[in-house]
């Protein structure tokens, strides 16, 4: 399995990963923790002070448990319809959640159970 050349550095960019999931997990237990998603954002500064490695480590640990959750077909799907929707455009957090939400209700795995919504548990992640 590891000869094929599509997975070739499949094991070595998990292992990044997972390094940066487990130091924002350490770092979002700190006093100077911050949501990923903040409220508005007037301008670049305030966007700038906001994309740190807080962010970039809770945001990798959303985006590995959100596989997990909904299934690697069905983020698939909704990253095809979030960028097909969206290219070459300004997208806003609830328009990729948005696309996600539409690939889990069109067929994604339902082992949280058929009254899990994908769209209040982002929220109360992000």
């Amino acid at each position: 399995m590891a000869d094929l050349p599509e997975l070739k550095h499949y094991w070595s960019v998990w292992a990044t990963f997972l390094m940066y999931k487990y130091w924002g997990i350490s770092e979002d237990c700190l006093s100077s923790t911050h949501p990923i998603c903040a409220g508005h954002i007037a301008d670049t500064g305030d966007a700038e002070s906001l994309f740190d490695g807080i962010s970039y480590g809770k945001g990798s640990a959303f985006l590995k448990q959100m596989y997990k959750v909904v299934g690697y077909e069905t983020v698939k799907k909704g990253l095809h319809k979030y960028f097909a929707d969206h290219s070459w455009g300004n997208t806003v957090l609830t328009d990729f959640v948005g696309a996600i939400a539409w690939a889990y209700e069109q067929d994604g795995d339902k082992s949280m159970g058929e009254d899990f919504n994908f769209t209040e548990w982002c929220d109360t992640w992000l």
